[in-house]
This record gives structure tokens, C-alpha cells and sequence, in this order.
């Protein structure tokens, strides 16, 4: 059974939210119950998502569930602002939260890291 984590914050609604979310319906419809798929909600980015995610037994890990009304999304200097806060709120509670995990593959984005014990 494999342990698929996904990490992807955003702030607005593009590409990679489709992406990140067919991934991870893909990923737990087609391995017939071996995978235990998990997205991780930083800043509530997900909230509007919850409903798919329930019908397709995935299941959503909360850091900071209702932040993302107080961010902009517009602006490419303000966004690149926010993209830095959310990577400093959330890097300790993510690394607390893949050290409990002991064997998981975790994507982040594009990007794909495998931690063993």
C-alpha cells in the first residue's frame, strides 16, 4: 500500500489545481484501494474542493484552514509575497507532519520526493 502525499498551494484558481487534482483522483481511483491519497490544505486553498475529495475518498489534511480570505491574488510582487509566506507558515508543520509519515511518496507540484525510514 503506498501513501501518497500532495502538497500544493495556490492562490489562485490555474493549471495546476486541475492537475493536482486529477493526480491525486487518478492515483486512488486506478490502484483499486492500495494507495491512501492525501492532499494537504495549507491556507484553505482546497476548501472549495472538499466535496470531490470526500466522494473520491481522499482525504484532506487542514493546516490553517481559513487564511487564504486574507491573501491577494492579484499582482505579481504581492503574489510572490504571499507564495513566501505561505512556504514560512507552513515548512515546520508540513516537516512535522512527513516525519509522522513513515514511508510516503510526496509531491509537491511537479516535484516528487520519496522518504524512507
Amino acid at each position: 500500500m503506498n501513501n501518497l502525499i500532495y502538497w500544493s498551494p495556490f492562490i489562485a484558481n490555474v493549471g495546476t489545481v486541475k492537475s493536482c487534482m486529477n493526480s491525486a483522483i487518478a492515483a486512488k481511483k486506478f490502484s483499486n484501494g492500495n494507495n491512501i491519497v492525501k492532499i494537504i490544505n495549507v491556507h484553505g486553498e482546497w476548501n472549495e474542493y472538499s466535496d470531490i475529495f470526500k466522494e473520491n475518498n481522499i482525504e484532506v489534511i487542514n493546516f490553517y484552514p481559513n487564511l487564504i480570505k486574507f491573501f491577494p491574488t492579484s499582482g505579481y510582487i504581492k503574489s510572490r509575497i504571499v507564495y513566501f509566506f505561505i512556504f514560512l507558515i507552513s515548512f515546520f508543520p508540513l516537516l512535522k507532519f512527513l516525519k509522522k509519515e513513515k514511508k510516503c511518496f510526496f509531491f509537491s507540484r511537479t516535484v516528487l520526493f520519496l522518504f524512507k525510514e
